[in-house]
């Protein structure tokens, strides 16, 4: 009996030992935190501002007092507004002007704040100034809508004004703020530089107003805040709600947990920042991402070392990955938009688009503008009296213009790849791919 007492003690302080383990690796890892990067930067220049903290210096001030005086307004035109961005002139867009009305002092309120050249957006600290951000979306929208008037009514030269404001809108909207910042202020940018693409095929605009919305143009494109520093607050973001997802649990918990995920969150960032600081071409953010994923790793190169840090973390980095493309889309509308001024301009003065953008240089390019994702020249086609200008897209792969990244799909098709392509038929283009998805959707 003595060898099977002596075997249970051993399976005993085996079990024991395991116990032990298990909890001293689930509460404080059994392997040194991981470090970010020697001498990354991982804390903002500015630190976050509360909305107690604006002042009337700060462009956001005014867009925030645009929200406060929009109290509660609910949008019940938001259809026809659709309609109205698309080129849809079969639809009535009667109800925008009273929503445009209705809305008089909050637009003025923004176009208060675009003339300031400063701006940081205060923190997303509450449920109110996320719904804030969705206000200014909408103010956006209708300061698009009230060109479009302007547009209807001959007056090319304000719509052009009131797109570039939103343009300008959508800069400031990157400033100071985490992804969710990046991504709304980015959407405006883009909504922006459409509608001036859209404003440069009609009939009424003049070559000395298109150069003067170009020069505004090569302004608002270095004004956005930098990839790296929208990481570097979403990395204060995700450590705020890492510490209010551990704010109900008891005291050792909630600090050994907390400190986890900060360590493994200031490497994993780390990572990220100092990656972001190169090219798009020459980024291994796919790898940073699988480096620090879970999926397809064995359970126990995991699980005894710091597992609920590195579970939220794996849950946080995904979302990621998009807005750093979107980033550099936003650049490539940019330097489209630019190019087609220049492309009007010499259309206005020759009576047709050049053969090659070299054309353009440096009468009215200093040079020609650089794909963001692959560092060559945007490319660029004769097509007739038309032409498209197009970048290779986030696959890095020329598909000649063949087919667009992320416009222009059936419903339901999956397609890989693809390039970013803008044409001089834009409009009508848009208008087409807007009324298929609608009549699908109503046949829905």
């Amino acid at each position: 009996m003595r060898p099977v007492k002596r075997v249970v003690k051993w399976v005993c302080w085996l079990i024991g030992l395991f116990l032990v383990l298990m909890l001293i690796g689930m509460l404080w890892g059994l392997t040194p935190y991981p470090k970010p990067p020697k001498g990354v930067r991982l804390t903002p220049l500015n630190p976050p501002l509360a909305l107690t903290d604006l002042k009337p210096d700060n462009a956001a001030y005014f867009y925030f007092k645009a929200c406060d005086q929009m109290g509660s307004y609910t949008n019940k035109s938001s259809s026809q507004m659709d309609a109205l961005l698309a080129g849809d002139t079969n639809t009535d867009t009667f109800a925008i002007g009273p929503t445009i009305a209705d809305c008089r002092e909050a637009l003025n309120l923004v176009r208060q704040g675009i003339a300031i050249n400063s701006c940081q957006m205060p923190w997303v600290d509450s449920p109110d100034t996320s719904t804030n951000r969705t206000k200014l979306s909408l103010l956006g929208r209708l300061l698009i809508c009230e060109g479009k008037f302007a547009e209807r009514a001959g007056n090319t030269d304000q719509a052009l004004q009131n797109y570039l404001a939103v343009v300008k809108l959508g800069r400031d909207g990157t400033q100071g703020g985490p992804i969710l910042d990046l991504l709304i202020g980015n959407g405006a940018t883009a909504r922006g530089t459409q509608a001036i693409r859209y404003a440069l095929r009609g009939q009424g605009v003049s070559a000395r107003s298109i150069a003067q919305v170009q020069s505004q143009l090569e302004q608002l494109r270095t004004s956005g805040q930098a990839y790296d520093e929208t990481l570097r607050y979403e990395l204060l973001s995700s450590k705020q709600m890492c510490k209010e997802t551990f704010a109900q649990a008891n005291g050792l918990w909630m600090t050994t947990q907390t400190r986890n995920y900060n360590h493994l969150a200031d490497a994993a960032f780390g990572e990220l920042i100092e990656d972001a600081k190169n090219p798009f071409w020459r980024r291994h953010s796919d790898a940073i991402f699988h480096k620090w994923s879970l999926e397809g790793r064995p359970v126990w190169t995991w699980a005894w070392n710091r597992p609920i840090a590195r579970i939220l973390l794996a849950m946080m980095l995904p979302p990621i990955d998009t807005p750093g493309r979107r980033a550099v889309r936003t650049d490539v509308d940019f330097q489209a938009t630019i190019t087609a001024c220049a492309l009007r301009r010499y259309e206005l003065t020759h009576g047709k688009p050049p053969e090659q953008l070299t054309d353009l240089v440096p009468d009215l390019l200093s040079l020609v503008p650089i794909d963001p994702f692959d560092g060559k020249p945007l490319r660029y086609r004769r097509e007739g009296s038309e032409w498209v200008i197009w970048s290779v897209g986030s696959d890095l792969k020329d598909d000649n213009a063949a087919w667009h990244e992320f416009k222009y799909q059936t419903p339901g098709e999956e397609r890989k790849g693809g390039d970013i392509f803008f044409k001089s038929t834009e409009p009508q283009d848009d208008l087409a791919d807007y009324l298929t998805r609608k009549a699908s959707k109503k046949s829905s």
